[in-house]
């Protein structure tokens, strides 16, 4: 369950940044996870839940975002949808796919309540 070890090292970032930006209360933290990571985003949540319970971030929602998998022909140079497992351009029919989006896990941003009074500040990642 490599999931586990995934949620470990977002709570060890998360963490990290908090302590870095003097962050008060955490609320949300949001994931972009790619198709094709093959990774449980339950099992995810559920690790980091189990890993940021003794922690600052025991109440902190994790927002996981889903990347549909997409690409690049490279027969007729279209951005193309690819429906898994057939990596087909939906344009030309051509195989050749240079995947763009799809093998993402990024931490895309952190959710931050300053002071507790629901004034939010969004920090996004690049």
């Amino acid at each position: 369950m490599h999931e586990l070890a995934i949620a470990d090292s977002i709570v060890q970032s998360v963490l990290s940044e908090v302590e870095r930006q003097g962050y008060g209360n955490l609320i949300e933290v949001g994931l972009r996870v790619g198709e094709l990571t093959d990774i449980v985003t339950d099992s995810l949540c559920f690790g980091f839940e189990v890993l940021s319970r003794d922690t600052i971030l025991r109440d902190t929602k994790l927002v996981i975002e889903q990347v549909p998998v997409s690409g690049e022909c490279l027969t007729c140079r279209k951005k193309t949808s690819i429906n898994i497992p057939v990596f087909q351009c939906e344009y030309c029919g051509g195989f050749e796919i240079k995947v763009v989006n799809g093998q993402e896990l990024d931490i895309a941003y952190l959710k931050v309540d300053d002071d507790g009074d629901n004034d939010e500040t969004e920090q996004r990642g690049e």
